[in-house]
């Protein structure tokens, strides 16, 4: 019985972990095309002023 219990929390800090990741990339490619974009913009515009 501790054994199964184990091994159910090693794979629920995994299923986490994993979780964790994907939130933090995408987070993060969020903030990475804004700040091009928010660039590309600044840029565009002073091309034009």
């Amino acid at each position: 019985m501790p054994g199964k219990l184990s091994r159910t929390l090693s794979q629920t800090k995994a299923v986490l972990l994993l979780w964790a990741l994907e939130v933090t990339q995408r987070l993060a490619s969020m903030g990475a095309r804004s700040n091009s974009a928010s660039r590309f913009y600044g840029r565009s515009t002073d091309r034009v002023l």
